[in-house]
């Protein structure tokens, strides 16, 4: 099968659809943001929530031990915002949407025009435009292009943004990214 784009709306659509559909993205990407606001940034501001809130923990343990008490409660509060964050940053996210769309190839119910996904991953340094260590999901189509789908950015199940090459995205050049909600191919 070819395509007259190499990433059609159909094909962006099948990947969508299968990250909406899988029981382990739905439970680390919400279906509506809290966050939103900060479209494409909304992974952040909840990774900021998340640590500022394990930070507070962290002290409320320190401020136990200080008094010389048992913080066994403050600790278990420091425990469960550490697993939050881990659970909701953008490399859990990059894993489990890379998990559900190499499951659908393989099993048919995404077009075999893409031949699989993984955990890409940017960080900042002199050649590049990124400012943060950040992961999404990268998907490869048969004619050698990668497009990356980044769920995390939005904290939207069916708006993730995508990326229009992995080079471009590797670089921190995000002025071709777009929407899930408006994207209509890219050839």
């Amino acid at each position: 099968m070819s395509y007259s784009q190499s990433m059609p709306r159909s094909l962006a659509s099948a990947i969508v659809k299968v990250v909406v559909d899988d029981s382990e993205c739905r439970r680390f990407i919400p279906e509506v943001s809290p966050y939103a606001i900060g479209q494409k940034a909304a992974g952040s501001l909840r990774n900021l929530t998340n640590m500022t809130a394990e930070g507070m923990a962290w002290l409320g343990v320190k401020a136990v031990e200080i008094a010389g008490g048992e913080p066994h409660a403050t600790k278990v509060a420091k425990d469960y915002w550490e697993k939050q964050g881990m659970d909701q940053a953008c490399t859990n996210i990059a894993d489990v949407t890379e998990r559900a769309i190499n499951t659908a190839i393989r099993q048919g119910l995404i077009p075999s025009w893409a031949t699989s996904a993984w955990h890409a991953s940017r960080m900042p340094n002199a050649d590049n435009n990124v400012i943060a260590y950040h992961s999404a999901t990268a998907v490869q189509v048969q004619d050698g292009k990668t497009y990356v789908f980044d769920w995390h950015a939005t904290l939207s199940l069916r708006n993730p943004l995508i990326s229009r090459s992995l080079k471009e995205w590797e670089r921190g050049n995000d002025k071709y990214r777009v929407l899930y909600s408006v994207f209509q191919g890219w050839g």
